[in-house]
């Protein structure tokens, strides 16, 4: 081996071992700074020599520089940590407040509102059962009326023909009655002439006072008083003659009486 090619004794010290020594600055343990730049003056000055970096050989470790001072901290760098924890415990006291009482609040009105759209939910559909069912009764309550309506209109019909046939009847029934008085009359004129003809004035004036009592029954019907009143003179006429001389004026009245009488039967309302 070269005298040039022998290793530096500081060089060949390994990495782990350098890194344990202590390296002392040039010019020995005793070596004093130089006047003109003291380590405290370039500390406070705030001016800090270059680390001279050196590019490590492969699988070294880079050598640590000695004398190099530590740089000065700033005002944010010291403050950074504080502001960490409190904005920590910011957020630590927002997300308490969150989940301890907002959040409960939130779930109890999600809660609430829940509930009450439930229950609005359901009373809709109670109110809406409620209206078909009354819709319902009320269609069949309209249909039953309407068959009732029909039905009483029917009645009705059936009711004013029946009155109307009752009303016919009973003109019918009371043309009936004032023929069969008149016809009532008829006889007891005809039975008084008859009686005339055989002379036998007692059997007339019996015929003629039973006429009196039939005019009297056509008084209390619907037959004019102008007929009424020739019955009437007629009849008292043949009444007041009924004597010997008197005969043939009480027939003649008679025969006046029943020819009225006939024309009367013929024209009854």
């Amino acid at each position: 081996m070269q005298p040039d090619e022998e290793l530096n004794p500081q060089e060949s010290i390994p990495i782990d071992e350098a890194e344990n020594q202590v390296l002392e600055p040039e010019g020995g343990t005793n070596a004093e700074l130089a006047p003109e730049q003291p380590i405290d003056q370039a500390v406070d000055e705030g001016t800090t020599p270059e680390a001279v970096q050196e590019k490590p050989a492969a699988g070294t470790r880079p050598r640590m520089q000695v004398g190099q001072p530590h740089p000065k901290k700033t005002f944010w760098s010291r403050v950074r940590p504080w502001v960490i924890v409190a904005l920590l415990f910011y957020l630590g006291g927002l997300a308490t407040i969150f989940f301890a009482l907002y959040q409960p609040k939130v779930n109890a009105l999600t809660t609430a509102a829940a509930e009450e759209a439930a229950l609005a939910k359901a009373a809709a559909e109670s109110d809406a059962t409620q209206i078909i069912d009354l819709t319902n009764d009320y269609n069949q309550a309209l249909k039953q009326y309407q068959d009732a309506q029909a039905e009483l209109d029917l009645v009705k019909g059936e009711l004013d023909t029946a009155r109307s046939t009752i009303a016919d009847q009973d003109a019918e029934l009371a043309r009936l009655a004032k023929v069969n008085i008149t016809y009532k009359f008829l006889m007891h004129v005809s039975s008084a002439r008859t009686s005339l003809e055989q002379q036998d004035t007692a059997s007339a004036r019996q015929a003629i006072n039973l006429a009196k009592t039939d005019l009297e029954e056509l008084k209390q019907t619907d037959v004019t008083s102008d007929i009424l009143a020739g019955l009437a003179e007629k009849l008292n006429e043949a009444s007041s003659n009924l004597t010997l001389t008197g005969i043939a004026k009480s027939r003649a009245a008679l025969d006046t009486l029943y020819t009225n009488l006939l024309l009367l039967i013929e024209n009854m309302p």
